[in-house]
């Protein structure tokens, strides 16, 4: 019925079922919950340069040993990896 209404931009149904349980709870405000975990450090300005620099050094480097020796996730090194590397 939503997505008759309001097209292709409309939430679906099961999402619709979850926010209306939401709403119905008690909940007030629409914005995310909070996550527990670790914070993105990897685009900080300070890990870009210190992943640029390690991998400068030695480009026989593996990202897994890139990701321990900065302290960020593999997938943080991957993309920083492919604009320090492939694209320079």
């Amino acid at each position: 019925m939503l997505q008759t209404a309001f097209g292709e931009q409309a939430m679906g149904r099961s999402q619709t079922f979850q926010w209306f349980s939401r709403f119905k709870a008690g909940r007030t405000a629409t914005g995310g919950d909070e996550r527990s975990g670790r914070p993105v450090s990897s685009s900080k300005p300070e890990m870009i340069e210190r992943v640029r620099q390690i991998i400068c050094e030695d480009r026989r480097r593996t990202i897994d040993e890139v990701s321990m020796l900065v302290g960020i996730s593999i997938h943080g090194v991957k993309g920083q990896f492919h604009t320090t590397v492939v694209l320079s």
